[in-house]
């Protein structure tokens, strides 16, 4: 079914037992809620908000303050699973399903699983080096996050993922933004500076095929969210039909496994950090498919004129300076947002070794070239190479 239909259903509660796994801020609005309709309420997490242990000091709710066993759903009518642990959510949704429990995934609407993974990330590296520091993850849902009927050049380009970010930041309503750096605009508001990219994790584009299966089927179409890939993919590909998909990435694999696709296109990092490597059919090499600008590194912003010394050790020198040449070059070329212009950069025995890809969309024609330079010149190197394939573009030189 394409276009699902949901029938509403009213439910008396009041007899029913209802379980919520989570004792964050998401799991305490979701006991708030069901209070209006019942008392009989059980929240089970090994911590809790204060408000959360306060509804169970008063005898609210029932709370049990240790992780979840499959024993805790025996008659229960309905699970609400609101951990900050997509693996264990998925689990309990599963279980559910097995045991003909309703359930509801209460981050499944709200929020971006590999977007939270990320932060936690950055979170983890503040716990270990400064545990004096609270810190707390905010969620939010941006305009690129909830336009998923149309690709990002026809509703403003990559930019829409960070207005709310941005705006969270100014309003300090948060102190720190983090981002995959291959969705960031090249240009960045000067009071709310880059201060440090992580390492790097495996920068390749990768072909992923319903579970399964081994083979394309190429009756249908391949999955790809960018018009970097789909120009790419036609060489590779030259008998296959490319077709866009947007969302996140749990929802394109689900529909890849609903039989929509044949198989998609997604980033290695991505996947890899959500311990999903083994969906893995097949990795694109940097000359096969040439990497978005930034791919495969976390970007961590902040305000200008703050004192982010808590971040010192996190910055890893080599993404910095490769992050630094593929955007410099992507920024000359004024890509970035609805444009497929690509670059990667390697250091190879102590020099920085460029990749580019220059687009032009007056005749949908595109070329590839590279540079090599010292470290101490990254973003010179990226200026250059962009020059230089600029001009051989000119001159009629194509891929």
């Amino acid at each position: 079914m394409k276009n699902k239909r949901y029938f509403p259903m009213f439910v008396d509660l009041s007899d029913k037992k209802i379980v919520v796994v989570g004792g964050g801020n998401i799991a305490t609005r979701r006991v708030k809620t069901l209070l209006q309709f019942t008392r009989n309420v059980t929240a089970i997490a090994p911590k809790c908000t204060a408000e959360l242990q306060e509804l169970g000091k008063t005898g609210y709710v029932n709370l049990i303050t240790r992780p979840v066993k499959r024993t805790d759903f025996q008659m229960a009518y309905m699970v609400i699973a609101a951990t900050n642990d997509w693996k264990l959510n998925d689990e309990i949704y599963l279980v559910c399903k097995e045991e003909g429990i309703y359930v509801n995934i209460a981050d499944d609407k709200n929020k971006c699983k590999l977007a939270v993974l990320q932060s936690e990330m950055v979170q983890s590296f503040l716990n270990e080096k400064h545990p004096e520091i609270h810190t707390e993850i905010l969620t939010m849902k941006t305009t690129g996050d909830k336009i998923l009927d149309r690709t990002l050049d026809k509703v403003g380009g990559k930019g829409l993922f960070v207005k709310e970010l941005d705006l969270a930041l100014m309003e300090k309503r948060s102190d720190l933004s983090v981002h995959s750096l291959k969705d960031m605009p090249m240009e960045v508001p000067e009071e709310l500076p880059l201060l440090a990219f992580s390492g790097r994790e495996d920068p390749r584009d990768v072909l992923v095929l319903p579970e399964g299966t081994e083979e394309l089927d190429k009756t249908k179409p391949l999955g790809c969210s960018s018009l970097r890939r789909t120009l790419q993919l036609k060489k590779l590909y030259p008998d296959m039909e490319v077709k866009s998909i947007r969302g996140n990435l749990q929802t394109r694999l689900r529909k890849l496994d609903a039989g929509e696709y044949s198989g998609l296109i997604l980033a290695a990092a991505g996947l890899k950090r959500l311990g999903l490597e083994e969906r893995i059919n097949r990795y694109f090499t940097v000359e096969e498919i040439l990497p978005a600008a930034g791919q495969g590194i976390l970007a961590v912003q902040g305000r200008k004129g703050e004192d982010y010394s808590c971040l010192e050790g996190y910055c890893d020198k080599e993404a910095w300076i490769c992050g630094t040449a593929e955007r410099a070059y992507v920024r000359y070329l004024d890509g970035g947002c609805s444009s497929p212009v690509a670059a990667y950069g390697e250091i190879r025995e102590g020099k920085l070794l460029l990749r580019g890809l220059y687009y032009r969309e007056a005749d949908g024609t595109y070329i590839k070239g590279k540079a090599e330079g010292e470290l101490t010149q990254a973003e010179k190197l990226g200026t250059e190479l962009a020059k230089r394939l600029k001009e051989s573009m000119k001159k009629g030189e194509t891929a």
